[in-house]
């Protein structure tokens, strides 16, 4: 299973060009709803469950087309075949009316594909972030636009894979940086600080601080010893801030800074964005506050001032402990079961078929591929069967044999990573808590997982409908590729017609990283991540795109023309989508057993010889070495004022080259954002078609390597820092390797 070739680039490249666009009025524009807002409602919405989201208006976001290559008969959404009139721009109909003075008509038409999300959300008051009970749609025309057939794909908006009450795990306190290595105050009685620590907005202490300094819950507040004793002001928008809010005798007190005098500031919920009360401003730019917050307090508070908002704070008890949920008022929509809405939707058109991919926060179900491997519950029937599949081929469905594709299900000798799970792709939803990046207001989000669904326009009759169609859009189940053990973001899916599809995307182990920057492409988008966030990708060759399952027998392919749409109105896939692999090497291998009190169940591909636990190892798949050796690095700050670190931690020394020679410690502080994947054409055999594609990808990697580099066998003690700071490529862009 090696069609695909892929290649990353070592250089991120734009280029721009100017252009002229000449203008002609040559007909009129067609104006049409694609989700019924217009024309009546023709999308319906599932019940929530909730009336608040019932009740909410629908809205949608992330609207793309794309066109086929070639004409059909037009025919309308309701399957009725007849030309469409065209008017001119002297004669353009209004809004819903026929065109009454034809220039032409014309009996074709070349298929336009749409996909887009659809329905309620709550966005987070102070963020760009949003709770969203989005589900993703497909709609198809074949008149050019005046008529849509609209599909929900993904089905999943009032579904929930994550409680956040039962499901999410708090994360771990990180190990104290080694460059907190200065400490203010008495020995017994102060705190380690790095570098800049009088300067913290430039030094970016606000990254692990949070935006405001005011803490996050894992590390605290910089207003609790030093109040505001620093020699720089918050960068511009950072808008007022509350450093303490405390709720005692049902009366909501604090403190604040960087306001304006002579200018309003008001304290507002900061998860409502309700205003609470007004507070007065020094001459200093300091406010305080001691009011009633009425029957309930809000559970986190933020200052408003000339239209910006300062950073949330979680609103303490008169114990110092942040309110009880059932205490405080909090978000008007209750997510404890995470609604498992899209955020994002892509698409890719060759031919006459059409791959659709989104991320969304629901994980179950989908029938992914690494199922079939898993370690609990494998799906060995089905592993076998699409094995023997795509090793056979099928004469009658025009798939070629590949008679030397191996997987696990028999036990030889395995180097197709195709149906594997080398990389880690299964896995527990995991979650973040945005408290922890200084966006309380945001609360509990698990992780995305990605899925996709196939798209087939076929000739003839659609048996699914009362009219007698000229052709007719069959859409598969949606295919889920992940897990949600890391979250999904930037998304791309491209296509060759003789080739097939090809999907890459970026996984953040610690989920998406809010970010602080004020321009665009910072902040909320994936543009930033946390250390160890890789590139993936997946694919799938045309030749299997349209074989699916029979209904009578799941082990059993069938082309999906001969399908019996009636026996289940969406096929399930038969040969998956490739179970995803890492292009890039940003995650951490623990070290073996035998060198550290790590270790644990291990990734394969981090096992480069096979063991009993893993009976193939990394290097039966041509993947090199990560951990061929170990070293020791600081890990901890210098107390006893020796210059040394105190602690050490053991990491993994990769053999990058795959010379034998460990030569790169894997620090696991770098992190890839926004793979862009291009997919260029080729003809293996010289017949003037296109067979097999180039897949070339391109992304922004920060380096987070330290100033010195080290080997196995000489450890360099001046290294700055084991544990990255959270979110630390703000502002940091450089090339892939």
């Amino acid at each position: 299973m090696k069609l695909f070739r892929s290649i990353t680039l070592t250089l991120s490249v734009a280029v721009f060009a100017w252009c002229s666009v000449a203008g002609a009025d040559d007909g009129a524009i067609t104006n049409k709803s694609m989700d019924g807002k217009v024309e009546g409602t023709k999308i319906q919405l599932p019940d929530f469950g909730q009336d608040i989201v019932n009740n909410a208006v629908p809205e949608a976001e992330h609207a793309f087309t794309d066109m086929m290559g070639f004409y059909v008969p037009s025919q309308a959404a309701s399957g009725l075949v007849g030309p469409v009139a065209y008017c001119d721009i002297d004669n353009a109909p209004a809004p819903g009316e026929d065109c009454t003075n034809a220039v032409e008509e014309l009996e074709v038409a070349k298929p336009l594909v749409n996909v887009f999300l659809y329905g309620p959300h709550f966005p987070v008051h102070g963020t760009a972030f949003a709770h969203r009970f989005f589900d993703t749609y497909a709609a198809v025309s074949l008149d050019d636009g005046e008529t849509w057939k609209q599909t929900n794909l993904s089905r999943s908006a009032d579904l929930s894979s994550f409680n956040i009450d039962t499901d999410h795990i708090k994360a771990k306190d990180d190990p104290l940086p080694a460059d907190h290595n200065k400490l203010l105050g008495s020995k017994n009685n102060g705190a380690f600080h790095a570098s800049g620590y009088d300067a913290p907005y430039t030094a970016h202490c606000t990254e692990c601080h949070g935006p405001g300094l005011t803490g996050t819950t894992q590390a605290p507040s910089c207003y609790s010893c030093h109040e505001s004793r620093w020699k720089e002001e918050p960068f511009p928008g950072t808008g007022p801030i509350v450093y303490e809010a405390i709720y005692k005798n049902s009366k909501l007190q604090g403190f604040g800074e960087n306001a304006i005098y002579g200018h309003d500031v008001s304290i507002v919920n900061a998860i409502t964005g309700e205003k609470l009360f007004d507070a007065n401003v020094t001459l200093t730019g300091t406010f305080s506050f001691v009011e009633s917050a009425g029957t309930k307090p809000p559970c986190s508070v933020a200052a408003v001032s000339d239209g910006d908002q300062g950073p949330a704070l979680v609103v303490s008890d008169k114990f110092g402990e942040p309110m009880a949920k059932d205490q405080c008022e909090g978000s008007p929509v209750n997510v404890t079961d995470y609604p498992g809405g899209s955020y994002n939707v892509f698409h890719a058109t060759a031919g006459n078929k059409v791959l659709v991919a989104w991320p969304s926060r629901y994980c179950q179900r989908g029938q992914p591929a690494y199922q079939m491997t898993t370690d609990t519950d494998p799906d060995l029937e089905r592993l076998q069967a699409v094995t023997e599949f795509i090793r056979n081929g099928d004469t009658d469905m025009g798939v070629g044999a590949l008679p030397d594709f191996t997987s696990t299900f028999d036990g030889d000798a395995v180097d197709d990573l195709y149906l594997v799970d080398a990389f880690g792709a299964a896995g527990s939803q995991g979650s973040i808590d945005f408290a922890e990046e200084g966006y309380p207001q945001a609360g509990i989000v698990p992780f995305g997982c990605l899925w996709t669904a196939r798209g087939i326009l076929l000739p003839g009759d659609d048996p699914r409908t009362d009219e007698v169609e000229a052709s007719h859009m069959v859409w598969t189940n949606a295919e889920r590729l992940t897990s949600g053990r890391r979250d999904v973001n930037r998304v791309e899916v491209k296509a060759v017609k003789g080739a097939g599809f090809v999907i890459t995307w970026q996984e953040d182990p610690e989920g998406l990283c809010p970010g602080q920057g004020l321009g665009p492409g910072e902040g909320w988008s994936g543009a930033i991540a946390h250390p160890q966030t890789d590139a993936w990708y997946s694919f799938i060759n045309e030749a299997y795109f349209d074989i699916v399952e029979d209904p009578d027998s799941p082990i059993t392919p069938v082309d999906i023309i001969n399908h019996d749409l009636l026996a289940t109105g969406r096929p399930q896939v038969y040969v998956p989508m490739a179970v995803p692999m890492r292009l890039s090497n940003n995650a951490k291998c623990n070290p073996p057993d035998k060198d550290t009190a790590g270790g644990g169940a291990e990734d394969l591909y981090c096992v480069f010889e096979a063991t009993d636990e893993i009976p193939f190892g990394a290097s039966a798949f041509g993947l090199n070495d990560n951990c061929a050796d170990t070293v020791e690095i600081p890990s901890g700050p210098d107390q006893d004022g020796d210059g040394v670190s105190d602690n050490t931690t053991t990491i993994c020394v990769a053999d990058t080259n795959d010379d034998g020679t460990a030569d790169l410690p894997n620090r696991a502080n770098t992190g890839l954002t926004r793979p862009r994947t291009s997919l260029q054409g080729y003809d293996i055999d010289s017949d003037g078609v296109f067979d097999s594609a180039w897949v070339i990808v391109a992304a922004e990697e920060s380096k987070g390597l330290g100033k010195f580099f080290f080997t196995p066998d000489s450890v360099a003690i001046s290294i700055r820092s084991l544990k990255s700071p959270r979110c630390p490529m703000r502002n940091t862009r450089s090339a892939s390797r």
